[in-house]
């Protein structure tokens, strides 16, 4: 399945017709990305997975962060969903915003609207995304690592050094891709359907 990413199913554009569609205001654009954010946010604080395992809620932030980079026509969807989740962590959680942390939430949406923006094909297949989502969520533990050897804050996932991190990472990332390139499948079909 080819997915068009140049515009998003929030853009109401379609390329195999002339027939043009109001687009959804960019206020609101801006405004459902936020929210995104904030959801990430909420299902970090309100779901505590027993997994144990380093990185296990990039599931939740690249499924939540990359479906909203492949429905949004905009070109920092992704730092707008990281400003969403920052903010939303600021707010709702337990013990604050780390600075690392934050950090790296931009630092991910970031490569990640980079991504979109020069590789156009990253979107067009499950197997490139997943690449693309394992990959960022590796940044995660190598900030993190560069942080405490510089004499920052210690953290617990790191205990047992790096390669175990980066390999849950690794995972983690790909899944919560996979779950983004699937679930944009549904809104894409979806959406087609209401068109008919």
């Amino acid at each position: 399945m080819d997915h068009r990413m140049s515009r998003g199913v929030w853009s109401g554009a379609r390329s195999s017709s002339a027939t043009s569609h109001a687009s959804l205001p960019l206020a609101w654009q801006v405004l459902l990305l936020l929210a995104a954010g904030v959801t990430v946010a909420l299902l970090h604080e309100g779901f505590r997975f027993p997994l144990k395992m380093p990185g296990h809620h990039g599931i939740e932030w690249f499924g939540i962060l990359l479906l909203a980079r492949l429905a949004s026509p905009l070109k920092l969807a992704g730092i707008t969903v990281a400003a969403g989740a920052i903010l939303g962590t600021a707010t709702f959680g337990a013990h604050g915003l780390h600075a690392v942390q934050g950090i790296v939430t931009l630092l991910q949406a970031g490569v990640v609207d980079l991504a979109f923006a020069f590789l156009a094909w990253v979107g067009r297949s499950a197997a490139a995304l997943m690449v693309l989502g394992a990959l960022t969520h590796m940044l995660a533990p190598l900030v993190k690592a560069a942080a405490q050897s510089a004499g920052g804050a210690q953290f617990g996932s790191l205990a047992s050094g790096l390669a175990y991190p980066l390999s849950t990472h690794l995972l983690f990332g790909a899944s919560g891709a996979l779950a983004a390139w699937l679930c944009f499948g549904v809104l894409a079909r979806a959406r087609g359907h209401s068109r008919r």
